[in-house]
């Protein structure tokens, strides 16, 4: 976590879940209709929500994969169906105020 002016910036670790979200069939149903994989989705909506990430790959070409997500952005319906996928609710008290 880096400070900047009494801000605090976030970022992602392990913002693919580890792989295990890739096969979720909400994050495949919005991938298709993205023309992107999974993993770029995922990717995508950390963006979209102000969430600077570092995905982790040992394969150049998911390397490569990865980085292809700053010419496209998911409609507000995908993001909601994104958003509901956290049955945690941690993402929204993360940006609900600071809990550091």
């Amino acid at each position: 976590m880096a400070c900047r002016n009494q801000d605090v910036a976030v970022e992602a670790y392990s913002p693919l879940g580890s792989g295990r979200h890739l096969s979720d069939k909400t994050v495949r149903l919005v991938a298709e209709r993205a023309r992107r994989t999974p993993a770029q989705v995922l990717l995508q909506w950390c963006l979209q929500h102000g969430l600077p990430v570092i995905p982790k790959s040992t394969r150049r070409a998911r390397i490569e994969e990865n980085a292809q997500i700053f010419d496209f952005a998911l409609s507000d319906e995908d993001m909601a169906a994104l958003d509901s996928l956290d049955t945690t609710r941690g993402t929204e008290r993360a940006l609900e105020h600071k809990w550091w």
